[in-house]
């Protein structure tokens, strides 16, 4: 009998970044939300099919006003709990601010991984690809406190032809920062990626694949 044994949640495609290369065109006005009873009912039926993982994503997840709630209910199931985030929120005058400690350690509570993106070793180019000045000093102060709290935090860099140089800095940035894992990603031509033609597309394309770098 075939079985999943992970499941994925777009729990909301809001967003304060504005990345060129999202997949769901996330963003600040894109306010469509899962409920979290939805969510809550996914998550015990997949269990119940024998599921194992659950992969929390956006958007930003961390901009669903019930996020704790869907990801107890994971961990109450006792599911392999992995959150995709930035790890940055925005204020109310909207300007972009990284988790606290006090979020962090929050967070602990109730994921095994979680899973942020830097596309490079400097804070310029990692801006340009999210289109959100600030975005690459905001992650990596979330992802000090997150690692500090004990998080187990692994990274994702897109790569493209403008920050393939930058590989070699983002990989000492990760080992600095206490990340154990780069995945090296490659664009896919859907949401926002799609209207950008061949721009966003490098030679790792031909691969179809995920490198990676461990520590």
């Amino acid at each position: 009998m075939y079985t999943i044994d992970t499941l994925r949640l777009e729990i909301t495609q809001q967003c304060p970044l504005a990345c060129g290369h999202c997949s769901v065109s996330a963003g600040l006005r894109r306010t469509q939300k899962m409920d979290h009873t939805v969510a809550c009912k996914l998550i015990k039926e997949f269990k119940d099919q024998g599921g194992q993982s659950l992969i929390v994503t956006g958007g930003e997840p961390l901009l669903h006003e019930s996020l704790h709630s869907i990801l107890e209910c994971s961990k109450v199931c006792g599911l392999n709990t992995i959150l995709f985030s930035m790890g940055v929120l925005f204020d109310s005058s909207y300007r972009l601010v990284p988790i606290d400690s006090s979020r962090a350690l929050e967070m602990k509570n109730w994921v095994d991984l979680c899973r942020v993106s830097l596309h490079s070793g400097l804070a310029a180019r990692h801006d340009a690809l999210t289109r959100i000045q600030g975005s690459f000093e905001a992650t990596c102060l979330a992802v000090k406190n997150m690692v500090k709290a004990g998080i187990n935090v692994t990274c994702t860099f897109f790569a493209y032809p403008g920050n393939l140089t930058d590989l070699l800095q983002a990989a000492t940035l990760c080992d600095e920062l206490g990340i154990h894992e780069l995945r090296i990603l490659t664009s896919v031509p859907q949401g926002r990626a799609a209207t950008k033609g061949d721009s966003l597309f490098c030679a790792f394309r031909a691969t179809q694949r995920a490198y990676r770098y461990d520590r």
